[in-house]
């Protein structure tokens, strides 16, 4: 008997080993086929717990699932700006046009006039601005509007806080006078 196997070890053909996994504590012989299957009232394990969590019965769910909610996905913030022809700011609603005033940090004033506002996601405002260039009749710290000519345009928005309001002005008093239109003069050509 030396089939390397320990001595304390039965001898147990395979074919035995099998034979024994499928035998249950009842016999084929126990139970009647001829006859319609008799439904268990008991659901099975893996149905017991799809109930739980996919049911739409509410009393089957578990505690847990009553305060979960479903997440909601969300799309990021899109980046956008708007256009404003006028802005409320500390008071006094500013409008495209006005004169506001600018101060540098030597303490020198400049005035300039408001293109546009900008209003980003955040809500915060800038405005676009048109410099003023004093003319040689410009005397004094006094802003006159007849002694200043139209100068540069800005392309960089500077926020509101920078400017201070001066006075309201129509948006094309300060056009060129050998311009060949007038602002807001346009008119589409089939509406002729």
């Amino acid at each position: 008997m030396s089939t390397g196997k320990p001595s304390s070890l039965p001898d147990i053909q395979p074919s035995d080993r099998a034979c024994k996994r499928k035998r249950t504590a009842r016999m084929d012989a126990d139970f009647d086929f001829t006859g319609p299957a008799k439904k268990t009232l008991r659901t099975r394990g893996t149905n017991r717990q799809k109930s739980f969590n996919g049911s739409a019965n509410s009393k089957l769910k578990s505690r847990r699932q009553l305060f979960k909610s479903n997440p909601i996905k969300i799309s990021p913030a899109k980046p956008c700006i708007r256009l404003e022809t006028r802005y409320f700011h500390r008071g006094i609603w500013y409008q495209i046009g006005d004169i506001v005033s600018l101060t540098d940090t030597d303490g020198d004033e400049y005035y300039a006039q408001i293109r546009t506002f900008i209003i980003d996601s955040h809500e915060d405002a800038h405005v676009v601005l048109t410099w003023l260039v004093p003319t040689v009749e410009a005397k004094g710290k006094k802003f006159e509007a007849s002694n200043y000519v139209i100068g540069m345009e800005e392309d960089i928005p500077r926020r509101i806080e920078c400017v201070a309001f001066y006075a309201r002005c129509p948006s094309d008093y300060f056009r060129p006078v050998d311009s060949p239109y007038t602002v807001g003069s346009w008119i589409p050509p089939e509406s002729l």
